[in-house]
């Protein structure tokens, strides 16, 4: 099981791969954008449910203006699949090098598969699978293949259970 705080993109984190500072508040918001320094408890919630189960909710979230539609998803299952993706990513690569890409990608292994003994801080992300991006008045597009996303639960401004474009 993946412990709510995994995320080798956080500062600290054991196996340390910084791109950004998770800390700031989210880049360049539009004027009408408001910003919460914490995220919706109940989103909170279902995103600390998806990483610690193989649950996959259909959900959409606001994010300034923007709908993003998808399946909820754990952090190790995009890190996962994004390791894949990277590895795939040329012909050049050969299975050794595919191999250090996906480990680099890998979650460290849980200190405990108990959840009421798990003391981790609340996620800071939401994952989602097979995720589509539309905005208002505008048609949901479709894609041929799994897009994976990653976003700040700090940024979403309203979400609902469901994905657009599906009755």
């Amino acid at each position: 099981m993946l412990s709510r705080s995994y995320d080798p993109l956080i500062p600290d984190h054991p196996k340390e791969r910084t791109m950004n500072n998770v800390s700031e508040p989210c880049p360049h918001p539009p004027a009408s954008f408001h910003h919460e320094a914490d995220p919706d408890p109940f989103l909170s919630s279902l995103a600390c449910l998806a990483d610690r189960t193989a649950i996959s909710i259909p959900i959409t979230l606001n994010i300034a203006g923007m709908f993003v539609t998808g399946d909820l998803a754990s952090a190790r299952d995009y890190f996962a699949a994004v390791g894949d993706e990277f590895a795939n990513a040329s012909p050049q690569f050969d299975s050794k090098t595919r191999d250090a890409i996906r480990a680099a990608f890998q979650p460290p292994p849980t200190t405990t598969d108990d959840p009421s003994q798990d003391t981790s801080p609340p996620p800071t992300h939401i994952y989602l699978k097979n995720a589509t991006f539309a905005l208002p008045g505008q048609p949901v597009p479709h894609t041929n293949r799994p897009i994976w996303w990653r976003g700040r639960l700090s940024c979403v401004q309203g979400f609902v259970l469901g994905r657009l474009g599906e009755p």
